[in-house]
């Protein structure tokens, strides 16, 4: 019956109250009158559904609610997992080191940020001199070379070298800048200088030791000419190097050509990329040195790295504790950090980057040759605990099975139980 037969019988409902002889109605009793509530309700039923039944003939598909996604099997395997805790890192060249200028003198020539500061090259130029980079654990703090011309009087002996023995060194004076420390000087400066001269290629003093002699004076000259000095004084004064200890990168140049290079110059940086973690001193078990980890870069892009090196000091990330109670110390202490680097394994990786937050994952625990399945398997059972569905073989029909859970890492989970072996397939989400 559609929705116009139905509410076709309202009139009849209506006429069923008057008396047949037209005169006026009788009162209608109490069947009568619940089947004429009854006869409306289910008109009126009968009709919202008939405009229920359009409304959702006529709905575009496109506003029909999409269901739960198709469900796929896949195979329990056997794999190593490993839990991993995510720290905040920033990906950059480290530390930056602050080079000065000599003091006196006009800056001529500055190197452009993300050059490479290395051995034997320029790192500026005062009154048109370089600055040559040199390799070392110190800096040279005296002048070393040509031994000064000897005063009138001095005695041939004094002026020159017996047969067999170095030729007496030049002592400063105490403030004595003028002063140059020549042949028969010994120090770690010396064999520094030695070394750089030695790697260079100016090698007339033979291997590197700690003794200043004539044929090192030689190699100073004829280093000195190669880098265009064409009246090479055979001294070298430390405001002519810069002693690093590895190539680095320049990072900020902080004065201009035309400047008195009597304050900073630029900056230097670490020579490759690499990620700085504050590590929660508390998690610093994680992070031995060489320890694995990997690193989340912005844009998705996905490496690993290693721990190159852990802080040995800790603080609070830039933050002090407050006062009072005592509980601000607690909580400072609570907070502190120590410093990890970590090195790209491909540097590669991070083309494009001279620094970006990112996120590195270290591993706080491992399985090794567990069964696992992907998290999407797990069924939550009512009375509590997890299992999987089976989906059957042959004439086996699908069929849940309660597994114990263990490790939860990489998207997979650890489970084991009595149906649970390797290649067992089972349901997961798709």
């Amino acid at each position: 019956m559609d929705a116009q037969d139905d509410t076709a019988t309202l009139p009849a409902v209506r006429d069923a109250a008057h008396t047949p002889d037209g005169g006026r109605p009788a009162a209608p009793s109490r069947r009568k009158k619940a089947a004429t509530g009854t006869l409306v309700a289910l008109a009126v039923l009968l009709t919202g559904g008939g405009v229920t039944y359009t409304w959702l003939r006529d709905r575009p598909a496109a506003e029909a609610p999409e269901g739960p996604g198709e469900a796929r099997s896949v195979a329990v395997i056997r794999t190593d997992l490993g839990e991993q805790k995510t720290m905040a890192g920033t990906l950059g060249y480290g530390e930056a080191t602050t080079v000065k200028g000599p003091g006196a003198g006009t800056v001529t020539w500055l190197p452009k940020a993300g050059e490479t500061a290395e051995r034997g090259k320029p790192l500026a130029r005062i009154d048109d001199r370089p600055v040559t980079v040199f390799y070392g654990d110190m800096p040279l703090y005296r002048k070393l070379g040509q031994a000064p011309e000897p005063s009138a009087g001095a005695s041939a002996k004094s002026s020159s070298p017996a047969s067999g023995e170095p030729r007496p060194a030049t002592t400063p004076s105490p403030g004595g800048a003028g002063d140059v420390a020549g042949p028969g000087t010994r120090g770690a400066d010396v064999k520094i200088l030695e070394e750089n001269l030695y790697a260079l290629g100016f090698r007339d003093f033979g291997r590197p030791d700690t003794l200043l002699t004539d044929a090192t004076v030689t190699a100073v000259k004829r280093w000195q000419k190669a880098n265009g000095d064409q009246h090479p004084s055979g001294v070298v004064d430390p405001a002519d190097v810069r002693v690093i200890a590895v190539s680095a990168r320049i990072g900020e140049i902080r004065a201009h050509v035309g400047d008195r290079a009597d304050g900073e110059l630029l900056t230097l940086t670490g020579g490759t990329r690499s990620v700085t973690v504050p590590l929660p001193v508390a998690d610093k078990p994680l992070a031995p040195q060489g320890t694995k980890v990997t690193v989340d870069l912005p844009g998705g892009a996905k490496s690993t790295g290693t721990v190159r090196d852990v802080g040995t000091v800790a603080a609070q990330d830039g933050k002090t504790g407050s006062g009072g109670d005592g509980g601000g110390a607690d909580s400072a202490a609570g907070d502190a950090k120590v410093k990890v680097t970590v090195s790209l394994d491909d540097p590669g990786a991070a083309d494009g980057l001279d620094g970006a937050p990112v996120s590195v994952g270290f591993t706080s625990g491992s399985r090794t040759g567990v069964l696992a399945v992907p998290v999407g398997a797990l069924v939550a059972l009512r009375e509590g605990g997890y299992a999987v569905q089976v989906t059957g073989q042959g004439a086996e029909k699908p069929h849940l099975t309660s597994v114990k859970t263990g490790m939860f890492a990489q998207g997979l989970v650890e489970v084991s139980g009595p149906e649970i072996k390797e290649g067992v397939r089972v349901v997961t989400a798709q």
